[in-house]
Parts: structure tokens; C-alpha cells; sequence
């Protein structure tokens, strides 16, 4: 489903009352709506149904209405899977990646996909490097979800989502890809991916050497 969010806003110009949103061949208006905050100002987009403030809009029967006008859940391809299993992992690797602005091109997820990526070559590459390791780190854990049956519990995905998962500091993007951990430990135990499942070619690995 087509959405517009914050990432969208920051795009805005800061003077700009309304943005534009062509949509099937059609325009659309959208008014915005600044606020005062502690920091500064904030931005949030109007529902054109029922007014109020939205930091998310979604394209629901040919125009934009918030989650409630739209009688949208998007939380509900979660609350259909199992908990912790691998659909509610992938919507969180979708949400991290959004966040961050990475477009993730395929499942299963592979940080070679962006080893061209400008973001890894300038300053704060470091930081980059690491989101793309959140992710890896989430296809890991998906991966065993689908060929172990295994499901994971809340407080070690949102481990790995806060950036605070001690196996994050421990292992590299390269391993990630090569064994699977037991993300609800601390302690980077690990064992080999079955080699049926393990495609890393020998030209990749070659690639990977100081990422």
C-alpha cells in the first residue's frame, strides 16, 4: 500500500503549507500543519477526511486518509503470523529500513546488495555500516525462523533494532551471512548454515574483505 510519512516531510520545504502527491494519475493536495515543540517545530500532515494531525497518510480508495478514516490496520500482517516468527520480523526490517532510508531490493536481505553505496565511502560510513548490520543481523534471525520453525521473543529483536545486541559488536557483517547466532543470548554462540542453504560464493567473499 502506497504511504506517505516523516521521511516524505523531511523532503518538504520548510516553508511549504501543502505538497502535491500524484497518485494513479491523479493529483493530490495534502495540507500540512507545523507545531511547537521543546525542540523546535514539527511537521504533520492533515487528514483530508477528518483533520487531525497525522505523521502517516495512506492511499486508501483513490486518496489519502489516515489509518482510522481509512479503517486501516497495518499492523495486522503481524497480528496474523506468529509472534516473533518470520512475517513480524521482516515488517521489522521494513519499518528499520524505511526509517533509515535503505530500500531493501530482495528477501533474503544481503548487505553485498550495498557495498556501492555512497553511504559507505563518506564521513559517518561507520554508522551506515551499521544499520546494514540491524538488518543482516534481522535476516539472521528470520533465516532460522523459516528453516529452524524457531521464533524469537520481543526483547532480543528489539535488541538488535536499538543497536544494543552485544553480538552486534562481536561479529562481523561477513559471519552474519555465514552462521546463524542464538540472538537470545549475549554470548555470539554460533553454528554453521547448512552448506544447501549457504550461497556465499567465493567471488563474495573475496567482496566482503573490510567491510
Amino acid at each position: 500500500m502506497y504511504c506517505i510519512d516523516e521521511s516524505v516531510l523531511k523532503m518538504i520545504p520548510s516553508d511549504s503549507m501543502s505538497c502535491d502527491f500524484k497518485v494513479e494519475g491523479r493529483r493530490h493536495t495534502v495540507m500540512l500543519e507545523v507545531v511547537k515543540v521543546g525542540y523546535g517545530d514539527r511537521r504533520y500532515f492533515v487528514c483530508p477526511c477528518c483533520g487531525k494531525k497525522r505523521t502517516i497518510l495512506y492511499y486508501i480508495n483513490h486518496g489519502f486518509k489516515c489509518r482510522d478514516c481509512g479503517h486501516f490496520n497495518p499492523y495486522k500482517k503481524i497480528q496474523n503470523g506468529t509472534k516473533g516468527g518470520s512475517s513480524e520480523i521482516q515488517y521489522r526490517m521494513e519499518r528499520y529500513a524505511k526509517k533509515n532510508n535503505i530500500e531493501i531490493v530482495r528477501f533474503p536481505f544481503n548487505y553485498m546488495d550495498y557495498i556501492q553505496d555512497e553511504r559507505l565511502m563518506k564521513k559517518g560510513k561507520d554508522s551506515f555500516r551499521m544499520k546494514l548490520k540491524v538488518l543482516q543481523a534481522l535476516e539472521n534471525m528470520r533465516f532460522q525462523t523459516i528453516m529452524m520453525k524457531k521464533t524469537f521473543s520481543n526483547q532480543a529483536i528489539r535488541k538488535v533494532i536499538s543497536e544494543k545486541h552485544p553480538i552486534l559488536q562481536k561479529v562481523s557483517l561477513k559471519y552474519m551471512t555465514m552462521i546463524w547466532y542464538d540472538w537470545e543470548s549475549d554470548s555470539g554462540k554460533g553454528f554453521t548454515i547448512p552448506a544447501s542453504h549457504n550461497r556465499v560464493s567465493q567471488l563474495t567473499k573475496d567482496a566482503m574483505k573490510g567491510i
